[in-house]
């Protein structure tokens, strides 16, 4: 007779899904002089629903707290499977800790058991399943209460919640959260100029990018130096370097990455000029700079400019002072004659940076070469 009594309640909530019939006849189950401490009010006119009542802002009818007990002992449990989705897979919400004979379950995609939120309702003795508003058309809720999503979006990120109804009508709710990370697109790397001189300009770089995703730098495709680092902007998006120097120079990328993906930008070149530096005159790959070079009577001599600079500088030579030709870094002196004989300067200039240097040798008839007193 009690399995009869209790088929005869189930048969009562199942009979009009959403109707206030069943409701109506689940709350004559429980009475308001019945309820202890802690329970929700069991019928519509006997209290407020603790979420609301039936309204189009409460909890779906089937699973409002006016049907039945709200169990205080439930620990339902809820995990995304994977872990960790990416956008396109397909994810179950697993459930765990059910207690009780389950009549039906209720999904919702949000924070409160809210009828806008409601994904879908489904009774487990008929398979009959009710999409709510929430219902993207992805969702389907399985007979153990897990709930499946085909090809999650990044939209699909949020907080669920499962309600349960039991046979002695107690509802359990248990709660989850779903992240779900977007397959990233390359970012790009943008700069203030990619032509900079050293310890005059300032480099900024922007790293962009239609995601929120966290983003990390490269150089020359090894990790950004830690000294390079310390200009990142608190989000990592840009770097500021100020008075930048010439082992900054080089290839530069941005990537974007999350726990499923990550794209790494085409790398952006950069380069630094500087100098001319360390100017010098060499004869046969021998620094004469500041040297008396002394030769034979009519033969010939080779002097060569070098400098340390970025570009490669443009060079000038001048004897005793007057310019005698422009553009490469040799000077022959062919047939040596006393005409001949003087100081020889080689000037370095660079372009870029507007900077310039010098060197100068002596050069005599005959003799040793040796250190001049200037």
């Amino acid at each position: 007779m009690q399995m009869a009594s209790e088929e005869g309640q189930e048969a009562q909530v199942l009979e009009v899904r959403g109707l206030q019939a069943p409701i109506r006849a689940c709350c004559d189950l429980v009475c308001p002089e019945d309820l202890r401490p802690g329970m929700v009010p069991p019928c519509p006119g006997a209290g407020s629903s603790a979420n609301g009542g039936l309204g189009g802002a409460g909890p779906h009818p089937l699973f409002s707290s006016s049907v039945g007990i709200l169990s205080t002992g439930a620990e339902i449990s809820i995990s995304p499977e994977p872990a960790q989705p990416a956008e396109g897979d397909n994810v179950t919400l697993v459930v765990r800790g059910l207690s009780g004979d389950v009549l039906a379950h209720s999904w919702y995609a949000g924070p409160t058991l809210s009828l806008s939120y409601l994904v879908a309702s489904y009774i487990v003795s008929t398979g009959d399943e009710t999409p709510g508003p929430s219902h993207t058309g992805r969702e389907a809720v399985r007979p153990d209460g897990s709930l499946a999503i085909w090809g999650v979006l990044p939209r699909h990120s949020g907080t669920y919640i499962l309600q349960t109804l039991n046979r002695q009508l107690q509802t359990e709710v248990g709660y989850g959260h779903v992240q779900v990370y977007e397959i990233l697109a390359p970012p790009v790397v943008t700069a203030n100029n990619t032509e900079l001189v050293e310890h005059r300009d300032t480099l900024r770089l922007a790293c962009s990018s239609p995601s929120t995703a966290e983003a990390r730098w490269f150089f020359n495709g090894d990790t950004l130096p830690v000294a390079v680092r310390l200009g990142l902007s608190p989000d990592g998006r840009v770097l500021t370097r100020h008075g930048v120097r010439r082992e900054e120079a080089g290839a530069y990328q941005c990537e974007v990455w999350n726990p499923v993906s990550a794209s790494r930008s085409e790398p952006l070149n950069l380069t630094v000029y500087f100098g001319p530096e360390r100017v010098a005159i060499l004869q046969d790959s021998t620094t004469r700079t500041g040297c008396t070079i002394r030769l034979d009577f009519n033969t010939s001599l080779t002097l060569r400019c070098v400098a340390r600079s970025c570009p490669e500088p443009e060079y000038v030579w001048a004897f005793n002072g007057r310019a005698l030709q422009e553009g490469p870094d040799h000077l022959d002196i062919s047939s040596m004659t006393s005409a001949q004989e003087g100081t020889y300067t080689c000037i370095a200039k660079n372009p870029k940076t507007l900077l310039s240097g010098s060197a100068s040798v002596v050069v005599r008839l005959s003799g040793a070469c040796h250190l001049e007193n200037r």
